[in-house]
């Protein structure tokens, strides 16, 4: 197992001491100790090595350094563009290290991530006081004004629930976006779709996320943009997001079935021709 440390101080990034424990699984032995510091002390940083506040070390040998000026240094393995800081490379308040991915924090709030499968920032990416990376997955510390409410719960309008022979490609429509804080705003929506039997478990069916950020004019209505089956019943279900990254409560859920398939048209059967003479009979 690798291990990197850095640490910074009044002078820059002290440097990273690497200790190797790996043993060999299919030749059973150790490791030579000496490869950890070789690789890195190959881990260069960019000079000045002055005016670093924060440092963090990732899982696959690669380094971040946070400057003063807001800017990140990243130095290391850069297999999968875990250091490839993205443009403009300005306004960030920290930093976290993952396994092939990194994290950055900017003043406003909003979260930048690079690397391979950092995964997609939160929907509404703003608000955010803190990060951290893991293995394969990240985490993010947001601030909410206290006293602050979730939207209201929508309500499923159309298609009625229970109705039947609805179009193979539905429209989803919900309630109008409605919160108890007068100043927040609809930013976001989502819709859920499952196929009966199911037992209320949106997690192994069709998902249809559709997410939608238009400056407080969110859609309340979703086309479904996969051919449903037909003669099938579906549940779905809807929520909302306001300008503060909170989601009101799923919907109650409600159902509809599907057209049903047409009848084969049939196919008509050949007839004979009936046969001609071959000759003339007296």
């Amino acid at each position: 197992m690798w291990r990197m440390q850095c640490s910074p101080s009044e002078h820059g990034i002290r440097g990273c001491v690497g200790g190797l424990s790996v043993q060999s699984r299919s030749e059973g032995r150790r490791l030579d100790r000496g490869v950890g510091p070789k690789l890195c002390r190959s881990m260069q940083r960019s000079p000045p090595n002055t005016g670093f506040v924060a440092v963090a070390a990732g899982y696959s040998h690669h380094g971040l350094g946070l400057k003063a000026d807001g800017s990140i240094v990243a130095w290391g393995g850069n297999g999968s563009g875990q250091c490839n800081v993205p443009s403009p490379n300005t306004g960030f308040t920290a930093v976290a290290a993952g396994w092939y991915h990194s994290l950055g924090l900017k003043s406003d709030g909003s979260i930048k991530a690079w690397g391979s499968y950092p995964g997609t920032p939160p929907f509404v990416n703003t608000g955010f006081i803190g990060v951290s990376a893991g293995y394969g997955h990240s985490l993010a510390l947001r601030h909410v004004p206290a006293g602050h409410h979730p939207p209201a719960q929508p309500t499923n309008i159309a298609p009625a629930n229970g109705a039947t022979s609805v179009s193979l490609t539905p429209i989803l429509q919900s309630s109008p976006f409605s919160d108890p804080d007068a100043d927040d705003t609809h930013v976001g929506s989502e819709w859920q779709l499952r196929v009966f039997g199911s037992s209320e478990d949106y997690s192994r069916d069709t998902q249809l996320h559709g997410r939608f950020n238009s400056g407080g004019a969110a859609p309340t209505s979703c086309v479904v943009t996969i051919t449903l089956a037909p003669n099938m019943t579906y549940f779905w279900r809807a929520r909302y997001c306001d300008n503060h990254g909170w989601w009101s409560d799923w919907s109650a859920e409600t159902s509809f079935t599907t057209v049903a398939a047409p009848s084969p048209t049939p196919t008509p059967t050949p007839h004979p021709s009936p046969s001609r003479p071959t000759g003339r009979s007296f």
